[in-house]
């Protein structure tokens, strides 16, 4: 009975976390130019990975939104953001064009793509379209905010 409880307001908290990420969506899809330089978009459909993701970048100090396709982030580019990180999902356009795409409109802003299918190739055609970085899912939550903190380095 006290399990069942728990996973009650796990999944009340989880709903709630997955409608506040949703609305911030709106306010980036708009590019709004007051977002700094030091936010972060993410880009994925999975949920429980936007959640992760938002919950470790937010500790470091990052404002973090969120949008779940690639298609919603070209028709409003990210220009007031810093960062993207990209998820690569099947049937979308190739993570190297998107983020040659995104470079293209919005020059300042860093693109990391995310992936569950490594390849040299993959890699180096990401990266030389302007990516400045590739994460291989899965990708420990450390990892990542280090290549993140790299990408705001560099």
């Amino acid at each position: 009975m006290r399990a069942r409880a728990i996973l009650d307001q796990a999944g009340t908290f989880i709903n709630r976390t997955a409608r506040r990420l949703l609305s911030v969506t709106t306010e980036l899809v708009q590019g709004d130019p007051t977002v700094p330089q030091t936010s972060i978009l993410i880009v994925d459909d999975e949920k429980l990975l936007q959640w992760s993701l938002r919950e470790r970048l937010e500790e470091a100090g990052y404002r973090v939104l969120v949008a779940d396709s690639a298609r919603s982030v070209l028709a409003n580019p990210p220009c007031g953001v810093g960062l993207v990180l990209l998820d690569f999902e099947r049937g979308e356009a190739f993570p190297p064009d998107l983020v040659r795409e995104i470079r293209r409109r919005c020059p300042d802003c860093r693109v990391i793509v995310m992936t569950t299918d490594p390849t040299p190739e993959f890699d180096r055609a990401a990266l030389e379209e302007g990516a400045v970085g590739v994460l291989h899912k899965p990708f420990d939550l450390e990892e990542m905010a280090q290549v993140v903190q790299s990408a705001f380095a560099a």
